[in-house]
């Protein structure tokens, strides 16, 4: 004989449990599953941290197992059943609860003016490795050839290119080009790096209107904000959007 049982499980940005359903799932009377201790190990092997010592961590997944199990009512055999769902809302949660700790680290040495930008330091290589080749023909480009570009970036960089007071410029490769160091845990590698006659080097980051306003492109405009002002005037970022393009591009030739 089965019987359903409905099980809701996600957290929010601070990592405290709310409710989501996941779905219903039939789980068979006669089905012993395994115990908490094994759920609890199996869970911390798939969302381990390097930083997070495997105490910690199984005190973490424990609470979180407790409550699902005490407070919400759902059985043992059911988490089981919703193991990999459940990893997947704990991998979320560790995210958020790590952001949250990072964010106000990074605050906390910005105010007592710890953090520093390197990117004087960085030095492009002889030539990048591309995963997908533009086509399109381009005067100042410092490499023979360069990454893929969508349609509104070709556009926008032709701009650039036939500006007079540009030297060069470079399509940033995501993995193996100049990046920035934040509180996310991704790095962020802006679009574009271009210098100018004058030596004013822009880091620019091309957004199309979809992603305008997005989580993601407000942090890489406060992250790329903060490491201009870092840079002492050395360096300037520069969030480029369809809808102020010519604004965008006339900032860079008077550069």
């Amino acid at each position: 004989r089965d019987a359903s049982e409905m099980i809701e499980i996600d957290f929010n940005r601070k990592g405290e449990l709310v409710k989501e359903k996941l779905g219903t799932y039939a789980v068979s009377d006669e089905w012993k599953g395994e115990n908490i201790e094994r759920l609890i190990a199996w869970l911390c092997r798939r969302v381990r941290r390097e930083f997070i010592s495997q105490k910690e961590m199984s005190a973490f997944v424990g609470r979180v197992l407790a409550r699902l199990l005490q407070k919400e009512g759902v059985s043992l055999k059911t988490l089981n059943r919703v193991r990999y769902e459940l990893k997947e809302k704990l991998d979320a949660a560790l995210d958020a609860i790590i952001e949250k700790a990072a964010r106000k680290r990074f605050g906390d040495l910005e105010k007592k003016g710890m953090l520093k930008s390197n990117g004087e330091s960085f030095i492009f290589p002889q030539e990048f490795p591309f995963g997908r080749i533009s086509r399109e023909p381009f005067s100042k480009c410092a490499y023979d050839k360069t990454d893929y570009l969508n349609k509104e970036e070709i556009e926008f960089i032709k701009r650039i290119d036939n500006l007079e007071n540009v030297a060069w410029w470079v399509r940033n490769p995501k993995d193996s080009g100049f990046c920035l160091s934040g509180w996310k845990k991704a790095r962020f590698s802006p679009d574009f790096v271009v210098n100018t006659k004058n030596g004013n080097i822009f880091l620019i980051e091309y957004k199309g209107g979809q992603l305008k306003g997005s989580e993601d492109t407000n942090y890489k405009k406060e992250l790329g904000e903060k490491w201009a002002k870092l840079s002492g005037g050395q360096f300037q970022f520069l969030l480029a959007e369809k809808a102020k393009v010519n604004a965008d591009v006339e900032l860079i030739k008077k550069a």
